[in-house]
């Protein structure tokens, strides 16, 4: 298990194979510590993001459990858990939800609501409800398992601090910022005091805390915590393991974020290179890391050498993921993404189509990928001239986006900027000017007066007086 503790997945990889065979030829295939070793090696397949691989044994762990223990055993109850995980990496949600959703049933039934395993059910719960976009259900799940956590083990624990984290980063998910700074600048003061600055759970919730300053555009606060988080990553847990590599890509992220790509370009490279090594060509997080490189090649207007990053990217996470997985449709939208952007408009509209059509389908209509989507297609029939098109679909992404995520999310203000702009393509000033300086006033609310998206809503604030015939001077508009 410490080769797997210190992320060094392949050494321990041989182990695990090695010590489920011996287990199986000395004591049998139903052997409890038998059971226990082929665990290990599903979850150890998991990490190695070799999930059609995992998937199988995690089956047979719950299905031999529930024979020789019983449906309401908490070891088969947790073989049940850990299967629904691996349904939850490939994006088979609908499918992931009815096994969490049972297994803390049965947790609550077998050891009591208050029981730390049936708390711990309670947040993969709650979690999967976030994954679906169904913020609104996860919300009171988390917000219970904290209450709960807190009461029952004390608001220093470990796992009230891990479901205090959680609770606010479904906030931040919300649009709810406000709400989301302090507690997560609490989940990081606690884990300080109680875990010690080094401790991994503290680091993560360092980089929870930087990026929800990145959020708010507050990116100078931002930085030293990624820098602070990935020199210590590398430091406790070494260059390779893949929470240094995920602190690697975050640090990349606000580089990129704070326009200075020369400094992004060779972290974002070395976290491909090393992901690549360390996990597999074909691992989720690899995967990742490739299509961060391929958009930051696009920022430096590098298209050809972004482009057939991409396009590898789809065409991996098609084979490893399904068609349908969200971080599937997510390449299948940039690929779509970067053909507008070439000019290629004919190709990228059918990709743009489809996105929408199966983010609709596997996430539903109101998830903030979908709107994403929606958003995105409405932009390419704006291009193609297409502004018939065009306006109900930004008038829905904004309505839903409204609905579901709140007034003051990023996403809603990007549809609400959006659809202002396109009013005045359509030479609707009246419906445009009323939405830009509500676009403005809530940017400047929510991130601040000097963040790169508030800078942008005022550009355009400013070019609508100046298309009304007035000038704007100092906040005032003069005719």
């Amino acid at each position: 298990m410490i080769y797997q503790d210190l992320g060094r997945f392949s050494e321990a990889l041989p182990l695990f194979e090695k010590g489920y065979r011996l287990f199986k030829e000395v004591l049998g295939e139903k052997h409890p510590y038998t059971l226990m070793s082929l665990n290990n090696l599903g979850l150890i397949y998991k990490d190695l993001g070799r999930l059609s691989e995992a998937l199988p044994l995690l089956e047979k762990v719950y299905r031999l459990r529930k024979e020789l223990l019983g449906e309401k055993h908490p070891d088969t109850i947790t073989s049940l858990n850990n299967f629904a995980l691996i349904y939850q990496d490939l994006g088979r949600f609908s499918e992931a939800l009815p096994l969490f959703e049972k297994g803390y049933r049965l947790f609550k039934e077998l050891l009591g609501e208050k029981h730390p395993d049936t708390l711990k059910s309670l947040n993969n719960l709650a979690l999967i409800y976030q994954d679906l976009g169904r913020l609104s259900e996860a919300l009171p799940l988390f917000e219970k398992g904290y209450r709960l956590f807190k009461e029952v083990l004390g608001e220093k624990h470990p796992y009230t601090l891990s479901s205090l984290n959680n609770l606010a980063m479904l906030y931040r998910d919300l649009g709810r910022f406000s709400e989301a700074l302090p507690l997560l600048e609490k989940s990081y003061r606690l884990a300080q005091e109680v875990l010690g600055e080094q401790h991994p759970f503290t680091l993560l919730t360092l980089n929870s805390l930087a990026m929800i300053y990145q959020d708010l555009g507050r990116l100078s606060e931002a930085l030293p915590l990624l820098e602070k988080g990935y020199r210590l990553y590398k430091e406790v847990l070494g260059e390779k393991h893949p929470n240094t590599l995920r602190s690697l890509n975050n640090l990349a992220s606000i580089y990129q974020d704070l326009g200075r790509l020369s400094k992004a370009l060779p972290l974002y490279e070395k976290a491909y290179r090393l992901s690549k090594e360390v996990l597999g060509e074909k691992q989720p997080f690899t995967l990742l890391t490739l299509n961060n490189l391929a958009m930051i090649y696009q920022d430096l207007g590098r298209l050809s050498e972004a482009l057939p990053l991409l396009e590898k990217g789809y065409r991996l996470r098609k084979e490893l993921l399904g068609e349908k997985h969200p971080d599937t449709l997510m390449s299948l939208n940039n690929l779509g993404m970067i053909y507008k952007e070439l000019g290629r408009l004919s190709e990228a509209l059918p990709l743009l189509e489809k996105g929408y059509r199966l983010s609709k389908e596997v996430l539903g209509e109101k998830h903030s990928d979908t709107l994403i989507s929606l958003t995105n297609l409405a932009g390419i029939y704006k291009d193609l001239g297409s502004l018939s098109k065009a306006l109900p679909l930004l008038e829905k992404s904004y309505r839903l986006s409204k609905e579901m995520l709140g007034e003051k999310h990023s996403l809603t203000l990007t549809s609400l900027n959006n659809l202002a702009n396109l009013y005045q393509d359509l030479g609707s000033l009246s419906k445009a000017l009323p939405l830009l300086e509500k676009s403005y006033r809530l940017s400047k609310e929510v991130l601040g007066e000097k963040h790169p998206f508030t800078l942008l809503t005022l550009n355009n604030l400013a070019l609508i007086f100046q298309n009304l015939g007035r000038l704007l001077i100092g906040g005032l508009a003069f005719v």
